[in-house]
């Protein structure tokens, strides 16, 4: 029997017991089956709740996958739209349970459109390709992906649904979410621009309005995709090597946060948002310039270290820093729950009368958050990870 018809029995059934016992107060003979009544409410509230998510549902038979240790899974697949508007992709594996022995992970990644993956023509195939090569397992790992195209959200959508529910469906649970970046609100104070070009990515005067998008729309795939997760992982769509014990590696470190040495081309250092030290501040006539609006770029001084500065041979090697890159981030579930999670503003310097500060906006401003709730850094140097070249 299909989900949505158990569903509707479920609730039938329910409803009919409670209307007898409530039409018959001379057959409740003692408070015990008040309290069975009242479980019984709960469970049609959960039920009309289930209706509601079914309601939505894309006509789709589950289909019974064999993994390779012959546990016999199935699928359910929905879509809907949330508040924003964002669109909702969702696969969820339904099956055993994997052992709570193994911490559940959650890998999250921000995509513009089909650039965002690369050059040479890589795509989200060759992105799922790298991360099946993960010794943490797939069973105890559930995907969220938040893309601001429209065409690039159904070739993902439709890849999911060619892909998975037609051969090995491990993951517990994919979410696919578009949201526009034309509907995401601007302050007048700010440009008012949304830039997500990779062309102009790593230019200065974009960098301000470009970090900004980046934090809103980590916070929304965050809050729309964390559920029970012990460890969110973010991964860049660009990246295409990352070592397969990475996560685990990280796992079992008990960091709370953690990044890998990120390498592009010839450069050790590629993600020069991982460092530790200090950072240029503004001076007193800079300043006055920043509270009027103007451009401030923070930058390192010739004290700032680069994880690559402490490139050895000790594969486990772990270095504090005082902020983070989002290549390749790791991120004990809590420290997001609790608050740390990704500014929107340069935060360092910020006063009720100015929109923005000098420093610590997105992966910066998560450190900074994380250490005023007891939380700490970290970085990797022998850990490479691998970026594309474009």
């Amino acid at each position: 029997m299909s989900s949505p018809r158990v569903a509707i029995v479920c609730l039938v059934l329910a409803a009919c017991a409670l209307t007898f016992f409530t039409l018959r107060p001379d057959r409740l003979p003692m408070p015990g089956l008040q309290r069975s009544i009242d479980r019984l409410e709960s469970q049609i509230a959960i039920i009309e709740g289930t209706l509601g998510r079914v309601q939505h549902q894309i006509p789709w038979e589950s289909t019974q996958v064999s993994l390779s240790d012959s546990t016999n899974l199935h699928s359910y697949i929905s879509e809907d739209t949330l508040v924003g508007p964002t669109r909702r992709f969702t696969m969820h594996r339904v099956g055993p349970s994997p052992t709570t022995a193994i911490p559940h992970i959650l890998i999250l990644t921000i995509i513009n459109d089909h650039r965002s993956w690369g050059s040479n023509n890589r795509n989200f195939s060759h992105y799922l390709k790298m991360i099946s090569n993960f010794t943490h397992p797939a069973t105890s790992t559930s995907l969220g992906f938040l893309v601001s195209s429209p065409q690039e959200y159904e070739r993902m959508k439709l890849h999911l649904l060619d892909t998975l529910p037609n051969s090995q469906h491990p993951y517990t649970r994919v979410t696919l979410l578009h949201r526009s970046t034309n509907t995401l609100p601007t302050n007048i104070k700010t440009s008012g621009a949304l830039p997500l070009s990779r062309a102009d990515r790593h230019a200065d005067e974009t960098q301000r309005e470009r970090r900004r998008l980046l934090a809103r729309l980590r916070n929304l795939l965050l809050y729309s995709a964390l559920r029970y997760e012990e460890a969110v992982v973010w991964i860049d769509a660009d990246v295409i090597k990352i070592p397969g014990e990475a996560v685990e590696v990280m796992l079992k470190s008990g960091k709370d946060v953690v990044t890998a040495r990120c390498t592009h081309g010839s450069a050790d250092d590629y993600d020069l948002n991982a460092w530790a030290g200090p950072r240029v501040k503004p001076t007193p006539q800079e300043l006055a310039k920043i509270r009027q609006g103007h451009l401030f770029v923070p930058r390192a001084t010739s004290g700032t270290q680069f994880l690559s500065y402490h490139i050895d041979d000790n594969p486990h090697k772990f270095i504090e820093l005082d902020s983070v890159g989002g290549t390749f981030l790791f991120v004990r579930a809590d420290v997001h729950r609790q608050g740390a999670v990704f500014p929107t503003l340069y935060v360092v310097g910020t006063e009720w009368d100015t929109v923005d500060g000098w420093d610590g906006i997105e992966t910066e401003g998560l450190c900074f958050l994380a250490r005023t709730i007891g939380y700490r850094c970290w970085g990797m140097p022998n850990m490479q990870i691998t970026h594309d070249d474009s």
